[in-house]
């Protein structure tokens, strides 16, 4: 039955999500239903298909269907509007969604790409290698700094006669 709480979404590969170079994956996903549905896919109003369908049960008891189908990706890129028609059986109503391949727009950044893995990648060792300073300075070669001893507080007084290390010179 469907209800306020029902919804459906398909889903379809991005034009950057094809990794496999034959097929794309579509799917439909019916929630939140207390009984089971009937969907089917048309591809620009022919060529009727019904995929494979999976069902899960949620806690509040109501059910999840997803139902899903493997074109080829010549299709998928062909232009052609891919629609999932959901028929609730008890009430009757019918849902569609469609889906369709959407080209990937022209990346305005793509010539910046090399220009920042470079640059990223002298950060990471210009950073690396400062840490390695810092952390293991005998392993570069490097001496570690010796600071100067902290200044004392209190003012300098003429010590001539206190400093015991001191040689007086002889009258």
């Amino acid at each position: 039955c469907y209800t306020s709480s029902s919804w459906v979404l398909t889903l379809a590969p991005s034009p950057h999500g094809l990794l496999s170079p034959g097929t794309a994956d579509l799917a439909c996903v019916v929630h939140g239903v207390s009984n089971p549905v009937q969907i089917s896919w048309s591809f620009s109003g022919d060529l009727q298909e019904h995929g494979l369908m999976h069902s899960l049960k949620a806690k509040d008891g109501s059910f999840v269907f997803i139902n899903h189908i493997s074109v080829l990706v010549d299709t998928w890129t062909s232009g052609k509007i891919f629609t999932c028609d959901v028929k609730f059986n008890s009430s009757g109503k019918s849902v569609k969604k469609i889906a369709r391949y959407i080209e990937a727009p022209a990346s305005k950044c793509s010539h910046y790409i090399v220009p920042l893995a470079a640059g990223a990648g002298l950060l990471l060792l210009v950073v690396s290698l400062s840490l390695v300073r810092t952390l293991c300075p005998s392993m570069l070669g490097f001496q570690p700094r010796v600071s100067a001893p902290p200044a004392s507080e209190e003012p300098q007084r003429n010590k001539k006669s206190e400093d015991p290390h001191r040689v007086q010179p002889h009258q």
